[in-house]
């Protein structure tokens, strides 16, 4: 029997600001007053902030946000749940989607709700706790960016927080960024117990990742064994893909992307340094269907996307292996929250019944979209993704 639901999607997981102040000096100096130390001699490109914004400084943080909104692009929501979430409000209606993160009590989850609520006018459940918000504020460093993050209030987020009963009204789950929040991978099977709850209340799930895994791949090895069996639709990056499955392999890649790019070739990344893409998609698609994905759906960036599936899946999406190559953009504005674009689009269209490669189609229409504005959360019309006919790059397959 096929239970009537109110809700179309809820988009769960991972939320944060972004804060590029005009003045370096000014960002250093809240930066070390949160964090004293935090600034000396940082390395690589991230630090972390894992000190609480103290009440002193609650009134000077609220006006360096301010300072930094005053510049284009000097403040903008990230995670899942804005840059997938806000999308998938425009291209379904806000009134079918609901949105759950966390947020803390200070100027931080201020700015993010207000900018969330500016766009989503449907649900919305912002829990509220004692940690920071999450955010980042981005400076140079000796001429390169660098990022000043704190976890906070998504690192305190675990499936406690999650309101089950509007999962259960809503006929698609998907879940992003666990590896960035602390109470889905502190256990191997917290993952997959929240994933099998989500299909036995009846949801079709979607499960997004991020980057920054560490550097122990087998524990995300156990976690996804736990949890893709679970999954309807496993939708890494490729690098994830890659450095969950096989590091090592990822790390002569990044190699050999280094040198291109030193020699000038800064278009060059880690597919270019593949030899044969084709067989190596396909056999990274063949593990994670032995770890118990139905449905691998990989984005390769300026490429396009890659789905493997097996016969564990409804009609339009069954035993399907296809590649999808992305549109080439007439100019390159702003790669930030791409991946997270193309996922609202597959989704949305899996929502209004189209099959897995008209999906994909919306995705890669989605991914131009993005890729040609300012900021994450561009997508506006469902129509729209459905004319485009632009320059497409040469298909992998």
């Amino acid at each position: 029997m096929t239970i009537k639901k109110s809700l179309e999607v809820c988009v769960a997981g991972h939320t944060c600001l972004d804060v590029r102040h005009s003045s370096n000096k000014a960002s250093l100096k809240i930066i070390k007053e949160i964090q004293p130390g935090a600034t000396e001699n940082p390395v690589g490109n991230l630090t972390y902030i894992t000190y609480s914004i103290p009440q002193n400084l609650v009134n000077r943080m609220a006006g360096f946000i301010r300072e930094a909104s005053e510049v284009p692009n000097g403040v903008a929501t990230g995670g899942t749940v804005s840059n997938c979430g806000i999308p998938l409000s425009y291209l379904l209606g806000s009134t079918g989607v609901v949105l759950m993160a966390k947020r803390g009590l200070d100027p931080v989850g201020d700015k993010i709700e207000e900018i969330v609520k500016s766009h989503h006018k449907g649900p919305l459940v912002f829990l509220r706790g004692n940690e920071s918000s999450s955010y980042t504020i981005i400076v140079q460093v000796n001429g390169q960016s660098h990022y000043f993050h704190c976890p906070g209030s998504n690192d305190a987020f675990g499936p406690d927080d999650l309101n089950w009963d509007l999962i259960k009204d809503s006929r698609f789950f998907a879940f992003g960024y666990p590896p960035l929040m602390k109470k889905w991978h502190v256990l191997d099977f917290t993952l997959g117990d929240s994933y099998k709850k989500a299909k036995d209340l009846g949801c079709r799930t979607y499960l997004d990742m991020h980057g920054g895994m560490g550097s122990d791949n087998r524990k995300w090895q156990r976690i996804l064994k736990n949890a893709l069996m679970h999954v309807d639709v496993f939708n890494p990056n490729l690098e994830e893909a890659l450095s969950i499955a096989d590091p090592d392999y990822l790390r002569k890649l990044r190699e050999r992307e280094r040198e291109e790019k030193e020699k000038g070739n800064l278009d060059f990344d880690v597919i270019d340094a593949m030899d044969n893409p084709r067989a190596i998609l396909t056999g990274f698609g063949d593990y994670y269907h032995s770890i118990g994905a139905r449905a691998v759906l990989i984005k390769c960036g300026k490429h396009g996307l890659y789905l493997s599936t097996n016969k564990d899946n409804p009609n339009g999406w069954k035993n399907i292996q296809v590649f999808v190559p992305a549109y080439i953009p007439k100019e390159l504005v702003d790669t930030t929250g791409a991946g997270d674009n193309v996922m609202a689009a597959v989704i949305a269209g899996d929502v209004r019944g189209y099959d897995a490669i008209q999906c994909l189609e919306l995705g890669v229409a989605a991914g131009l979209r993005n890729v040609e504005s300012q900021g994450s959360t561009s997508l506006r019309s469902f129509n729209d993704l459905k004319t485009i006919n632009r320059i497409r790059r040469k298909s992998l397959f």
